[in-house]
């Protein structure tokens, strides 16, 4: 007895049908996270700045109460 695909490649339809979805899904779920990457990315870089400006804001509050020490006592 004969295989069914010896003769050559012999797809069923239904087949060829579930590999078309699964491509078209496995292109959706590509730009979906592509999306959502580049997202988390702005959201971390966003958040990178916030921590940055609280640093320097803090340390200019450290340097300025400082300095009013310094002012008030000289005087």
């Amino acid at each position: 007895m004969a295989r069914k695909d010896a003769g050559g490649r012999h797809c069923d339809v239904r087949d060829e049908y579930r590999r078309k979805i699964g491509k078209q899904d496995y292109l959706k779920s590509k730009s979906h996270w592509k999306k959502t990457k580049q997202e988390a990315e702005l959201k971390r870089s966003g958040h990178q700045y916030k921590e940055m400006m609280l640093v320097i804001g803090t340390v200019a509050a450290v340097v300025a109460a400082i300095y009013a020490l310094f002012y008030s006592m000289s005087k």
